[in-house]
């Protein structure tokens, strides 16, 4: 590898790991999700031959132990081994938040015999799907073998992300893996050489903790749905003939991709490029028309005579001029901007095969969401989702009138657990939601006059929000488990509506 290439490669990862990074407690908007990440290793005998001057196993030690230790806070991991013949599998690091890697010394064993990768896969699929959202990266080596139908069950076709990496050029597990990783809606990596081992790691970690992903829909003329592979391409990708199938989302890092398509996708031409946003999912239609109906009315329900085009925001093309409202149009499946010019204002849809859908245009409204706790009303933030668009729609705050065009909402509160509520607002409405009276967790400054953070979990173990100590945390009635990560301790919590639960924090480890 070239000095400039090597250079270049640097400079991508940092990037990648800039983006797939978060710091702990819940999720707020334009942060990364809590996620859930496993790791089955091949430890088998061919792990252990001779490869370009040392062995796999000896490449992949310190740098899987590197990629441990650099775990965002938001993740918890765990590892499996495989080896030692048919059905053998086992728990190796067993799952545990990202801090609780950072005294860990990573020896992998040497195991005899072949590595059986579907039992392993069985093993930490079934943590995954029992956890919550997360994605499985498999490493494996010479002379291992996929069953048949692993591939086609290990993600269970909605089910975790599976990427692969494949340490050496050996056919029979590339195709393997290949197909794995394309069945699992994610990405495959293959090291030809020794030293690609880390950075190829680093590059398929980085993709597993990606919080961005992507759908395509994909349609015939006749708006059936059409079961296709597509290609992916962009400059400096680490992955090896990225793909990604139809109708099963593919976690893929944030950019702008060229497509590539197979025949049969109508009867327009499908976008030859697309944008993956920085987090959540992406979706892109290709092939397929729907029905769209555009009018205006006025507070009183009547029509107003708006004149609005109909624009396609992945081609740009302008599928309808400025028309007079109210109208219909038939246009090919995607996302659409429909914009009037006087008064100047926007909106945002998306119209799927086969689907009819109405929007109603018209003046503005406003949204003011309440919300009282233990001393009165509360200001938090709230964010909005625009249910036709399937995008954010702006922020906003309780007890503070908040501007908004007519459409519908999906909203969610930032308290813990999150409150969510969809609404449609007509034109010119000034609607008033209320919600549930909230009760506080206030847990006060330990004995040094330190605060310390502190995440609530449910009875799952699954983390609801976070706080710190010493400011309370509006939190929805009920019980709860707070987790102090500093002292390893968790504490039992029961929340009332009106009502501030305080409390001291632990003197010591272990759960009270």
């Amino acid at each position: 590898m070239t000095p400039w290439r090597r250079s270049r490669l640097v400079a991508l990862l940092l990037l990648l790991a800039w983006l797939a990074g978060a710091g702990p407690g819940a999720a707020r908007a334009g942060e990364a999700p809590p996620w859930r990440l496993a790791l089955v290793v091949d430890c088998s005998e061919g792990m252990t031959q001779p490869w370009l001057g040392s062995t796999r196993l000896e490449m992949l030690e310190p740098a899987l132990q590197s990629e441990l230790l650099s775990l965002p806070l938001r993740v918890r991991a765990g590892v499996w081994l495989v080896g030692g013949g048919p059905g053998q599998a086992r728990e190796f690091l067993a799952p545990r938040p990202a801090a609780e890697f950072r005294d860990t010394n990573l020896v992998l064993p040497r195991l005899e015999g072949a590595a059986d990768l579907a039992a392993g896969i069985k093993l930490a699929m079934a943590w995954l799907k029992d956890q919550g959202p997360g994605a499985l990266v498999v490493i494996s080596g010479a002379g291992s073998r996929l069953p048949a139908a692993a591939p086609a069950t290990a993600s269970g076709g909605q089910g975790p992300f599976c990427h692969a990496l494949a340490l050496g050029p050996e056919e029979a597990t590339q195709k393997d893996l290949q197909e794995l990783a394309l069945q699992g809606g994610a990405s495959y990596f293959r090291a030809m050489k020794a030293d690609q081992a880390a950075p190829l790691l680093r590059g398929a970690m980085l993709t597993a903790l990606s919080p961005a992903s992507l759908l395509v829909l994909a349609h015939g003329q006749d708006n059936r749905p059409l079961s296709i592979t597509y290609g992916l391409t962009r400059r400096d990708l680490l992955a090896l003939e990225p793909r990604g199938a139809s109708g099963r989302p593919c976690q893929l890092l944030p950019g702008v991709y060229q497509m590539s398509w197979p025949a049969g996708i109508g009867p327009a031409t499908p976008p030859a490029k697309v944008s993956v946003a920085v987090s959540g999912q992406t979706r892109l239609w290709a092939g397929g028309t729907g029905s769209l109906k555009v009018k205006a009315l006025d507070p009183q329900g009547q029509e107003l005579p708006w004149v609005a085009s109909v624009a396609n925001l992945e081609t740009g093309k302008v599928e309808v001029p400025e028309k007079r409202t109210p109208y219909q149009a038939t246009l090919p499946a995607g996302v659409y901007r429909v914009k009037v010019q006087r008064p100047p204002l926007t909106w945002t849809l998306e119209l799927g095969a086969g689907r009819q859908v109405e929007l109603v245009t018209g003046p503005q409204g406003s949204l003011n969401l309440t919300l009282s706790g233990p001393s009165g009303p509360w200001r938090v933030p709230y964010h909005l989702e625009d249910r036709l668009g399937l995008r954010p729609a702006g922020t906003g705050y309780t007890n503070s009138p908040l501007p908004l065009l007519p459409g519908q909402y999906r909203l969610r509160a930032e308290v813990v657990p999150p409150w969510r509520q969809e609404f449609t607002l007509a034109p010119g409405q000034d609607l008033s939601l209320a919600m549930p009276l909230l009760g506080a967790i206030l847990v006060r400054r330990d004995k040094a006059g330190l605060s310390q953070p502190f995440q609530v979990l449910d009875s799952q173990d699954r983390l609801l929000g976070a706080g710190v100590s010493d400011r309370p945390l509006p939190t929805q009635a009920g019980t709860y488990r707070l987790h102090m990560p500093q002292q390893g301790a968790t504490l039992e919590v029961e929340v009332k509506a009106g009502q501030l639960t305080a409390l001291d924090p632990p003197k010591g480890p272990g759960a009270h």
